[in-house]
């Protein structure tokens, strides 16, 4: 485990993301990228009497594509912003309220499956983070599922992390940004709580490649940049972007990931 640190604070930093994202709103029309490819692996055995939670719902991609579809899910934000932006566009707002995985306001065993995309790296502090695990468990059912990703310890985020410093070298990075995972001292923990991995993926949610316009996919330029739309459609990269980046993911799939993508069960 490796804690990252920035020049701004982290909840800061999702506030001014979530500020200009605003919500995202629409149904996913490609399923071939993070996060949705694994969610739909996730939930293609999803019946109509379950119950899905997705934790740290940001600008809603997820949530809303899902509620579109007509399932049951709820969504629970730590953005105050965030859920604002969202519960303008819902007509029974406690379907995402805002609240912290430290303290769900959720009966024990409520969900059959959870979402975490990108959520449990954000808490500062160890402890935190093993009791966000508990609090998971608790609200999960026995046999249910939850699916997460969390930053990974892998050289693309530290390649990352360096681009990040250059560019802003002039900038004092000494405010907690978030950690980035390994695999034993995660397993560790979700054993702790009754929690079983049952499938690992290396994965990443932007690749380092898109940090350079170069690589951009014509509609994601820097002049022509829309956060909404980039988390839409998978932060594309041209074709050079992409079959660089397939051929470095492929050879080296740890090191050339930036997500560590969990699915786990309760036992």
């Amino acid at each position: 485990m490796k804690k990252i640190f920035r020049f701004t604070e982290n909840n800061a930093y999702w506030d001014n993301r979530w500020s200009n994202s605003g919500v995202d709103n629409n149904t996913f029309k490609k399923f071939d990228f993070y996060p949705i490819k694994q969610a739909e692996d996730l939930l293609k055995e999803y019946e109509s009497n379950q119950n899905i939670l997705e934790l740290g719902c940001g600008a809603g991609r997820v949530f809303f594509h899902y509620k579109n579809k007509g399932y049951t899910i709820k969504g629970i934000e730590y953005s105050e912003i965030a859920v604002y932006n969202i519960q303008k566009l819902l007509d029974n707002k406690d379907d995402v309220i805002q609240g912290n995985v430290l303290n769900l306001p959720y009966e024990k065993n409520s969900f059959d499956y959870i979402l975490a995309f990108g959520l449990y790296h954000n808490l500062e502090n160890l402890e935190d983070i093993e009791k966000s695990f508990k609090e998971t468990a608790r609200v999960l059912k026995k046999g249910g599922k939850l699916l997460f990703s969390v930053r990974f310890d892998s050289f693309e985020n530290n390649i990352i992390e360096a681009i990040i410093k250059t560019r802003n070298k002039y900038k004092v990075f000494d405010k907690f940004h978030r950690w980035h995972f390994d695999l034993d001292t995660t397993q560790e923990s979700l054993e702790k709580v009754g929690l079983i991995i049952t499938n690992i993926e290396y994965s990443r949610n932007v690749s380092f490649l898109f940090k350079y316009n170069i690589f951009r996919s014509s509609e994601m330029k820097e002049n022509n940049f829309s956060e909404a739309n980039a988390r839409s459609k998978g932060f594309e990269l041209n074709l050079v972007g992409k079959l660089v980046d397939k051929i470095l993911h492929t050879c080296l799939p740890k090191q050339f990931s930036n997500l560590l993508i969990l699915n786990v069960e309760k036992k």
